[in-house]
């Protein structure tokens, strides 16, 4: 690992937030309502997927606290 220093940091935040900006982003959350109805068993399958990587989430960090 590099030595860290304040100008370190500076430089790499700055390269951090120069990569945001070049990030594309909707202009609002209203442009993604309904991208998935021409595929309604494509997005029961993205919760579904969502549901179960909580739940393991859920099942790891009470392991992990017990």
């Amino acid at each position: 690992m590099t030595n860290l220093t304040l100008e370190s940091l500076a430089q790499r935040v700055e390269a951090l937030e120069k990569k945001l900006t070049e990030v594309p982003t909707p202009n609002n959350w209203a442009s993604v309502v309904g991208m998935f109805d021409a595929d309604p068993e494509l997005m029961q399958q993205v919760l579904a997927d969502a549901s179960a990587a909580r739940e393991a989430e859920r099942r790891a960090v009470g392991e992990e606290s017990a």
